[in-house]
């Protein structure tokens, strides 16, 4: 054997000890100059290579980390450890073919390996390959029986194919042996949330944080199950609280700063840009953004986060180039950043762009359910649609909770546009089961809410309440019209569609003194500010904005005591069609009443009721309902009652209001770019019998 390099007359392998130890304590810097001056004395020393690989994987050098890590394995002294690190690290994110047959190889050099075929069937699990997966991960036990990471690895895979009570009681017994591992915790928790099973996986990611209350993977555990039962603000104050950078910080670090005035892991900010725009705090979401991608942040899941966040903003064609952005990252993340893309462009009305990207994403990820929900919402299916048979395959393949949730709802749109309707609804009442069976809801106290407005003094605006005529507000049920009649005001040169502004529910939730008490018109007066504000802030100089957050029907008292000349706009239709309608959707909001039939019929009810003691105490200059069936029936002559309402002229544009190329974020969005048609009326009524206890409902029966 020849001897070793030596660098300044140092011994290569001494040096190399050393920037090892200094790798492991994230001393990248030192590392780095480390390898770089053994690589000037011996080029190709392959162990040098496979650590320089590895640093600058670390740093976000995606280039050099491939090059690097192909001239290690490239080197007749090459080992199993330098293929599955080129594997991981250098062709899995940008060829997971290619990774995986590095994987082979390396397990080709070393069978008796164990982390070889653990590599391997991770590899495999990434791209749909369970069985396969579910042997190497055996094989790996077989050869280390202690192998924790593999064990929990099986148990996914067996719940990848199909065995849900299995995977669980492999995690159980692993849970049993191993109660202090928080690893355990970690990829239990995982399962968990993949099941549905959100409680449970919030309650094993805490018992996680209390054997490390350091692990950041676990708060983040944490906080999407909080976040996946719709409690987004217990969410954010969970990361709020968090002392970073912690142990396992591996990316950048970011301002701004939380708890300790450490700057913040990546990760955590990525999950709490997410949270802040689930939140509607989009403008806090995208100064976190600008601020990571000005200190050099590219992780995909960071750009996708904080396009998510823009293109709420109006920054859309911002928003798209951020994609494309993120999917060049990391090809790991490449699907799902073009699914984004699709949704945005699908928001944009360009449908067809849009369904080529869910097209294109699902070429690199036929499993991608989010590809699969948006691409049904995008298309029409015909009786033959080879998609209705690629999803109802996935469907029993193994996939997580969230994934039959979404494909449940594509597949009841799609079979009922393919003319089974009892396809259809037999997946429309499975997806509304289980989305019903993961959110927090008490249908008594929303209906008590809706009572309790009833108390409210709508008549009495305070004498120090705006004189505005700006606002307009849309208010009443969903899939009720709404965003037709937004899309038609909104084509008017005078008029700003604002979408659905839920910071200004926000505001109106906060309440207002009783007319008359102590601090009432103060109060008064800084809420219309405020609120005028979050109103105009994109409008530019329209003389009229609207906010069409129809939850707004239960704040209509507020509304008037703020805004006493602002219009207000109900939109109406036939109970069993706008409830039927309502019931197909998966809504990303909070609405809780829409995903059992006998709710939903009770919620309609008292928004009916209270709707009714608006119209009521109201002046009719300023409530104005509008009948969606007349709306489609005569749209001229609807059009010009609204624009009458709001002091407006007629103007020809809002009769090709689908031709408009503004943003429309609602799951009407692509019917609002054709001219108004009439399908829609009276659909409900042949689909009584799917549909008994909503009717019931609405009838006062239940």
């Amino acid at each position: 054997m020849t001897p070793g390099p030596t660098t300044n007359g140092f011994p290569a392998a001494a040096l190399l000890r050393q920037a090892v130890l200094d790798f492991a304590a994230g001393r990248a810097a030192q590392a780095r100059s480390a390898c770089r001056e053994i690589l000037r004395a011996a080029p190709d020393h392959a162990a040098t290579l496979h650590l320089s690989g590895l640093v600058e994987h670390r740093e976000g050098n995606q280039a050099d980390a491939m090059r690097l890590l192909r001239r290690a394995v490239e080197s007749p002294d090459a080992t199993a450890l330098f293929w599955l690190s080129y594997a991981e690290f250098g062709c899995k994110p940008v060829d997971y073919a290619a990774a995986i047959e590095a994987a082979r190889h390396a397990v080709r050099i070393d069978e008796r390996g164990p982390l070889g075929w653990y590599c391997l069937g991770n590899l495999l699990m990434e791209t749909g390959g369970f069985d396969e997966a579910h042997a190497c991960f055996a094989r790996a036990l077989a050869l280390e029986p202690h192998f924790c990471e593999a064990r929990a690895q099986l148990a996914m895979a067996t719940f990848r194919l199909g065995d849900a009570h299995a995977a669980v009681a492999l995690f159980e017994a692993l849970r049993a042996e191993l109660p202090s591992d928080v690893r355990v915790a970690l990829r239990f928790a995982a399962l968990l949330e993949d099941l549905g099973r959100h409680e449970d996986a919030l309650r094993e990611a805490l018992r996680g944080i209390a054997l490390d209350p350091q692990a950041l993977d676990l708060h983040l555990q944490a906080a999407g199950s909080e976040s996946a039962r719709g409690r987004h603000a217990a969410a954010l104050a969970r990361l709020e609280t968090l002392e970073t950078p912690l142990e396992t910080t591996t990316g950048p670090a970011i301002g701004p700063t939380l708890g300790t005035r450490k700057p913040a892991d990546t990760r955590l900010i990525t999950m709490k840009m997410h949270l802040l725009r689930l939140l509607d705090r989009n403008d806090e979401a995208v100064a976190l953004g600008r601020a990571g991608v000005a200190k050099g942040v590219e992780a995909a899941a960071f750009l996708r986060a904080f396009a998510l966040a823009l293109q709420l903003l109006g920054g859309e064609d911002e928003a798209l180039g951020l994609f494309d952005r993120a999917a060049a990252a990391d090809r790991a993340s490449a699907a799902a950043c073009l699914t984004d893309r699709g949704v945005l462009l699908t928001d944009m009305g360009r449908a067809t762009e849009a369904v080529e990207c869910f097209d294109s994403a699902l070429v690199l990820d036929p499993r991608l359910a989010d590809a699969w929900y948006n691409k049904s919402n995008a298309k029409t299916h015909r009786r033959d649609d080879p998609d209705i048979g690629a999803m109802e395959r996935l469907l029993t393949a193994g996939i997580a909770y969230r994934d039959r949730l979404l494909l449940h709802f594509a597949l009841g749109k799609a079979h009922m546009e393919a003319g089974d309707e009892d396809a259809a609804l037999a997946h429309w009442h499975e997806g509304n089961r289980m989305k019903r069976a993961i959110i927090d809801y008490d249908s008594e106290a929303a209906l008590a809410a809706m009572r309790g407005a009833m108390t409210a003094t709508a008549g009495a605006a305070s004498r120090t309440a705006s004189r505005s005529q700006c606002p307009v507000f849309i208010v009443g049920m969903p899939r009720s019209g709404s965003s037709l009649i937004e899309q038609i005001l909104a084509a008017h040169p005078e008029v700003h569609g604002g979408g659905e502004l839920l910071q200004l529910r926000a505001l109106f939730e906060e309440g207002l003194p009783p007319p008359g008490g102590a601090g009432a018109a103060g109060a008064a007066r800084r809420l219309a500010q405020a609120a005028l504000g979050r109103l105009r802030r994109r409008a530019g100089t329209a003389r009229r904005v609207i906010d069409k957050d129809l939850a707004n029907f239960l704040h209509v008292g507020t509304i008037h005591r703020l805004f006493p000349r602002a219009r207000i706009i109900h939109c109406r239709r036939d109970p069993l069609d706008t409830c039927f309608s309502i019931y197909t959707k998966l809504f990303s909001g909070n609405l809780g009443f829409a995903y059992e039939l006998g709710e939903l019929g009770r919620y309609y009810c008292g928004y009916r009721d209270l709707m009714a003691h608006w119209r009521s105490v109201l002046p009719a200059t300023v409530l104005l309902e509008v009948d969606y069936e007349l709306l489609v029936a005569a749209p001229e002559r609807e059009t010009r009652r609204l624009l009458a309402f709001l002091g407006l002229p007629w103007d020809p544009a809002c009769a090709a209001s689908h031709e408009s190329a503004r943003t429309v974020r609602t799951s009407s969005s692509l019917q609002v770019r054709q001219p108004v048609y009439r399908s829609s009326v009276g659909r409900a009524a042949a689909l009584r019998r799917h549909l008994e206890p909503l009717v019931a409902a609405l009838a006062g029966n239940s």
